[in-house]
């Protein structure tokens, strides 16, 4: 397993496009949220190092080892303010993370489903590098046109699509 994930993942292609997507969003004063497959340092080498120790990652969410969670730090990584959020317990441990955005920060809330919860436990704050904006939608408005809008049956109709907003 080792072999392969080593030949895919270590593709400078794929470590260049994420690097670049981590960057762009930096410069633009977004947060970053990673979701992976694997933890990090599962073979070895970390391979997202450098991506993992930008300022704008709040987040590395994975799975496939270890137990649920949401703790601040990740071993080997030199960025204090990034958590790990181990999200591999759906099936082994009946638990789930649970996410609340606030314009400043996140709640996560590790949720274990074996012990039939009847609220939320306590969240993790996780605060955000950059204030989370809200924005404007346009309303989405249907509209259509249609021609011929008369004729004998059997009538063939042709509809065009006005609708804007989508």
């Amino acid at each position: 397993a080792s072999a392969s994930y080593a030949g895919t993942f270590r593709l400078a292609g794929d470590l260049a496009d994420v690097a670049a997507r981590v960057a762009a969003a930096e410069a633009a004063g977004e947060n970053v949220f990673l979701l992976v497959h694997h933890p990090h340092d599962e073979f070895g080498p970390i391979p997202l190092a450098s991506v993992l120790e930008s300022p704008s990652l709040c987040c590395y969410a994975r799975g496939h080892s270890g137990s649920p969670g949401a703790r601040r730090g990740l071993a080997g990584i030199a960025h204090p303010d990034l958590f790990d959020l181990n999200t591999n317990s759906i099936f082994e441990e009946g638990a789930i993370l649970y996410y609340e955005a606030y314009p400043n920060e996140l709640r996560v809330h590790v949720i274990e489903l074996q012990h039939a919860p009847t609220g939320l436990p306590p969240p993790q704050i996780i605060p955000l590098a950059h204030p989370l904006v809200p924005t404007s939608m346009p309303v989405p408005a249907a509209n259509f046109s249609a021609a011929p809008l008369a004729g004998t049956a059997p009538h063939v109709v042709a509809f065009t699509d006005l609708s804007t907003g989508d």
